[in-house]
């Protein structure tokens, strides 16, 4: 932390770099110094989070409520269990199709 003139700064330690003076050299007032250091300062964050906006957004094209489909996927459910659905589903077809042609007649 580092404080300026009453504000309070973050100095991050890997972004101080050491820089050769030459590049500085209508800054330096020392002309022996070889190098110079170059802080690189940030103002400290007073603003956490902020919901503004966000609600009119939302609304702008609807709130909407998720799809509801006829049936679940079975996707991740048990091998053992989707075999077996899938063949009480052939076996409840075929019943049922015995059914209809056995009241038909």
């Amino acid at each position: 932390m580092l404080a300026i003139s009453g504000r309070s700064y973050t100095v991050d330690p890997a972004t101080v770099a050491v820089h050769p003076v030459a590049k500085f050299e209508s800054e330096s007032p020392h002309k022996s110094s070889k190098f110079k250091t170059v802080l690189n300062v940030t103002m400290a964050k007073s603003k956490n989070h902020t919901n503004h906006n966000q609600t009119k957004k939302a609304h702008r094209n609807g709130i909407k409520r998720p799809a509801s489909f006829r049936s679940r996927s079975l996707r991740g459910v048990d091998a053992k269990f989707r075999r077996n659905a899938k063949h009480a589903l052939a076996g409840t077809i075929k019943a049922r199709k015995e059914q209809k042609a056995a009241a038909a007649s």
